[in-house]
């Protein structure tokens, strides 16, 4: 929605592509080509095809955290934040689903919403270490934080936390919460923000 004509993208390649797919009439540079994403890499479009070929009788729902050729292949593309609406309606009207790429967000979403889905079997390496262990010795250091959780983390994580959310429902969450503190479980990207609108 900005302005301006030209955009410069400080991301990973699917953030450039996405941004180029949004806005066709700017220029999009990307500073480098070589940053890259689990989720993007572990899903490769010849792959995720022939998938979706072995199921012709599902809808493809995909992950905006995907390349522009596995968005190409999709009948939905989701953020976070919609994942679980989208999913629940096409749901809702009986249709078999195809979810791509990351499967803890699609364990998380069919736990959600009771959907049939098939998943494609990656992961993003960032929430994908979080580990109980971990999460046992921060509660014990900060009895009194909060828990908040990424649905794209695992199980054991999202079962123990006081919410679960995309960045921008996570954020909200931390307004809305009482505690006076939080243990955040995804990509450290969000603090600067949540700081912004949660001081102290």
């Amino acid at each position: 929605n900005d302005a301006a004509e030209t955009l410069i993208v400080a991301g990973v390649s699917f953030m450039g592509e996405t941004a180029k797919i949004l806005s066709p009439e700017k220029r999009v540079y990307m500073p480098t080509l070589e940053a890259t994403c689990s989720l993007d890499l572990g899903c490769p479009a010849d792959k995720f095809a022939e998938f979706c070929d072995a199921h012709p009788d599902h809808t493809v729902v995909v992950y905006a955290n995907t390349s522009a050729a596995v968005k190409a292949r999709a009948d939905w593309v989701v953020t976070s934040s919609i994942a679980v609406d989208v999913v629940e309606a096409l749901a809702d009207q009986g249709q078999s689903l195809i979810w791509a790429p990351d499967r803890y967000l699609g364990r998380y979403i069919q736990k959600r919403t009771g959907a049939e889905m098939l998943l494609w079997d990656s992961a993003c390496v960032v929430h994908e270490e979080f580990r109980l262990n971990d999460l046992d010795a921060l509660q014990s250091m900060y009895p009194n934080a909060g828990l908040l959780v990424h649905p794209e983390s695992p199980e054991e994580m999202i079962d123990r936390a006081d919410a679960v959310g995309s960045t921008s429902q996570l954020i909200e969450a931390a307004e809305r919460l009482s505690n006076p503190s939080f243990i955040v479980a995804t990509d450290r990207g969000i603090f600067y923000k949540m700081q912004q609108r949660v001081p102290g």
